[in-house]
């Protein structure tokens, strides 16, 4: 949808945006065909869509999938989707918060989701992404239009500013690629920031052995007080039982004694945890 049409029809019903929503649509067909290109959608796969708009994408999604599930909160969007999609058979609309969505919920109709693929509110995209990896294990392949500051944190490597427990986690789960930066510009209307294309694909297992909510606790925990040494954190938060053992279990693990959280790759965090769970003893 151009420009001129996405402005006609928001004018039509009487839209009026909401920044508190990230409310940014997309009018640029060439950036809409690079996010539906990095899909890689068949006829047979189930389409999960967070944040529908005013149905752009959507559309699109439709045009090549077996099924869209499309989830928007606002509901003053629902007179402007049944106008868009309107004759469109193989979209569900849900009109819902997207972080409440259960796996249930969006497979009442058959199968489960397999894909992910949407513009993500700038708002929930950090969240939105480990919940969609954590919670709905079919869905095998993401592609997200998100925020360039969030897009840098997913691609990020050790010892970089923008290295977080968000990148760490979301390493667990998946295969980072970066498709793609997107101006602010081919939005209606401009956000304030620009945005990039990234796509992640489930790893068919972890690629490390160990408890994921242990792991996690002890990422969260050593990215809470990113400037302290991480021996210091561990025991601050109770993940060791002194700081003889924490250094213990840094020293069994191959790192620096004044390591930081940013320092550590996700292998690094899956030995330390273990190790810690161990009491320091190699394993």
């Amino acid at each position: 949808m151009h420009p001129s049409q996405t402005a006609a029809v928001l004018q039509r019903f009487g839209f009026r945006f909401s920044r508190d929503r990230g409310q940014n649509f997309l009018v640029d067909p060439n950036v809409l065909a690079k996010i539906v290109g990095a899909a890689e959608l068949t006829p047979e796969n189930i389409v999960l869509e967070i944040g529908a708009g005013i149905g752009t994408l959507t559309e699109a999604l439709a045009a090549l999938a077996a099924q869209v599930i499309t989830v928007e909160i606002d509901r003053k969007l629902a007179p402007i989707l049944a106008h868009t999609l309107s004759g469109i058979n193989n979209v569900t609309v849900l009109r819902m918060d997207a972080m409440d969505l259960s796996l249930s919920e969006v497979s009442a109709s058959g199968r489960p989701p397999d894909r992910m693929v949407s513009n993500l509110p700038y708002g929930i995209a950090a969240p939105a992404l480990l919940k969609i990896f954590s919670e709905f294990p079919s869905v095998t392949r993401v592609v997200a239009m998100v925020q360039r500051e969030i897009a840098d944190r997913i691609m990020a490597k050790p010892r970089t500013k923008t290295y977080s427990a968000f990148t760490v986690k979301l390493r667990y789960f998946a295969a980072a690629d970066f498709i793609a930066p997107v101006s602010k510009h081919v939005f209606m209307p401009p956000p304030n920031v620009d945005s990039a294309i990234v796509r992640l694909s489930r790893w068919e297992r972890p690629p490390i052995d160990v408890d994921q909510a242990r792991l996690f606790s002890v990422v969260t925990a050593g990215f809470s007080q990113r400037r302290k040494q991480l021996v210091n954190t561990l025991v601050s938060s109770g993940l060791a039982v002194s700081k003889n053992a924490a250094e213990q279990s840094m020293a069994d693990a191959g790192l620096e004694r004044r390591a930081r959280a940013e320092d550590l790759s996700l292998t690094d965090f899956a030995v330390l945890t273990k190790l810690l769970d161990s009491g320091g003893r190699s394993i």
